[in-house]
């Protein structure tokens, strides 16, 4: 009976290595089919991407939204890029009134939202509010290839001395986004705050 007991003990040994040599064996080709991940190797693997500028942009006065920074990044599968942006300003007291300055994203030439004052920041010498700052962040869903995100901006004020701005891209390979461009609310153009 101990002998038996023994016997199914080597037996059971003798079985789990007979089944790791051969499990070794079925997977080593598979493995090295793969190489450095193979075919799996841009599906799996994230990229990154980043700009900032310091250069300061006096007396922006622009009406109508300007790229002030830009950064092409490419998608080795489609995916998500996870975009994050931001602008620094001042209100340039060399000219009368405060500053309103509006800010976006756009990717591929489409901005991420219709809304044009969805992200703003105003200040104002006069107030002593000397400096803000935009934060714009967005996750977009790409095609593999070659893709251009801009950060831009528009004044609707007496003008902005922009001091600064950066612009964070990572790609992603799965998640969710959302589809570009955002539409706008309603009366949009009028704002929250119903200004002209």
């Amino acid at each position: 009976m101990i002998q038996q007991a023994k016997l199914g003990k080597v037996r059971g040994t003798i079985l789990i290595l007979i089944g790791t040599v051969m499990g070794a064996m079925l997977i080593q080709p598979a493995v090295a089919h793969l190489g450095d991940f193979g075919h799996l190797k841009d599906h799996f693997l994230t990229r990154a991407a980043g700009a900032i500028n310091t250069d300061d942009i006096n007396d922006f006065t622009s009406p109508t939204f300007t790229t002030i920074l830009s950064k092409n990044i490419n998608a080795p599968s489609g995916g998500f890029l996870a975009i994050t942006g931001s602008v620094g300003v001042e209100d340039d007291c060399s000219f009368v009134g405060s500053n309103d300055l509006l800010g976006r994203l756009r990717v591929d030439g489409t901005p991420v939202t219709n809304d044009p004052f969805a992200f703003e920041t105003s200040t104002d010498c006069d107030q002593g509010i000397f400096a803000g700052t935009i934060s714009l962040d967005a996750v977009v869903k790409v095609s593999p290839g070659s893709h251009s995100v801009d950060v831009q901006a528009r004044e609707v004020g007496s003008g902005s001395y922009i001091i600064g701005r950066s612009l964070n891209i990572v790609f992603i390979p799965t998640g969710s986004g959302v589809s570009i461009p955002v539409p706008a609310r309603p009366s949009s153009e009028s704002s929250s705050q119903n200004r002209p």
